[in-house]
């Protein structure tokens, strides 16, 4: 997040042609959006340019009585990771923004809260949700120092393999589907003792056949086609994974 006098922005979205610019901002505890046609901002200009007021029900799902979030704790342990829902999601050119972040935040939700209930030590830390007025604007989650991505040449790569399709594993004994296996879903702690899973917007039950909402997967990890949420997404995204350590080019 990028940090400009005030003003914490939480979301810069553009086109490829960079004519229109979209940038969402919380100031003082208020969210605010700024929309940019045919010109850049300047970072200098970030901080004075006059932002619309943007009322939480346009950005984060309502706590109801079919969906009662698990509060966090507060204050937030300092080895805490704040999942932010909604935001990055935001969209003025798409009605249907809102609606598609909400079901991907209640997603994952459901399936940590099944994970708190029967928990692994390979897969993330669930501490619970930030709850602003009535709306639910993230995921609390323990924070791990390292990603896979940009730690793959000093790990033990038989530990990830292993320590990965144990959680795995475990998910799918529950009857649950992660469905984007891939590098950057992978976390390590300080001490290096063991490979974590993580982001559970895309985990689904097993047998569940997806609809448009539900397309969110990393390419080179993933099959070209997911019609079904069924173990063989993981495994192959496991394999690839095998792949991948071996020899990132061969996953290109």
């Amino acid at each position: 997040m990028l940090k400009v006098g005030e003003r914490t922005f939480l979301c810069t979205k553009f086109n490829t042609a960079r004519t229109w610019e979209l940038h969402v901002f919380v100031e003082k505890g208020e969210y605010y959006r700024i929309e940019t046609h045919g010109r850049r901002l300047r970072l200098a200009e970030l901080e004075f340019a006059p932002g619309e007021h943007l009322d939480r029900s346009e950005l984060f799902p309502r706590v109801t009585a079919t969906f009662p979030p698990r509060l966090a704790s507060l204050p937030l342990a300092d080895d805490s990771f704040f999942k932010q829902s909604g935001v990055r999601q935001y969209n003025t050119s798409d009605p249907d923004s809102l609606a598609s972040s909400t079901y991907h935040l209640k997603l994952e939700v459901a399936t940590l809260e099944l994970l708190k209930k029967h928990p692994h030590p390979s897969i993330c830390e669930y501490r619970g949700c930030m709850v602003e007025e009535g709306f639910t604007t993230g995921i609390v989650l323990k924070d791990y120092p390292e990603c896979l991505s940009y730690s793959a040449g000093k790990v033990d790569h038989q530990m990830v393999l292993r320590d990965i399709g144990n959680a795995i594993q475990h998910l799918h004994s529950l009857g649950i589907i992660h469905n984007d296996i891939n590098p950057g879903n992978i976390m390590l702690p300080a001490d290096d003792s063991r490979a974590v899973l993580i982001d559970f917007d895309s985990a689904i039950p097993e047998g569940y056949r997806f609809n448009s909402k539900d397309r969110r997967y990393t390419a080179r990890f993933s099959l070209d086609v997911l019609e079904v949420s069924e173990r063989r997404n993981d495994l192959y995204g496991l394999e690839r994974i095998r792949m991948w350590l071996e020899d990132p080019k061969s996953v290109e």
